[in-house]
């Protein structure tokens, strides 16, 4: 069974939500003690590690109409609940 937590991206470990106040990264249960890498090295940026990936981007109509208009529809009502 997959779940899905949809959160506000963040600019760099510091400003994650699941970096607790010991500089663990929960979202991989990564510690600085077992994999020798702490999220202060992370202060500009997110890690190349980090797992978190945006949402895709919503998906265009063209100018023909054809079947796939049932799919970028779905596709985009999709993510607007999801941005809910």
């Amino acid at each position: 069974m997959k779940a899905v937590l949809v959160i506000d991206m963040p600019k760099d470990c510091w400003d994650c939500h699941l970096v607790d106040e010991w500089e663990n990264c929960n979202a991989i249960k990564m510690t600085s003690e077992r994999y020798g890498v702490s999220v202060k090295q992370y202060d500009k940026e997110r890690a190349s590690w980090c797992p978190l990936r945006p949402l895709p981007q919503k998906k265009q109509h063209g100018e023909e109409i054809d079947y796939e208009y049932g799919y970028i529809d779905g596709w985009n009502d999709c993510l607007k609940e999801i941005e809910k």
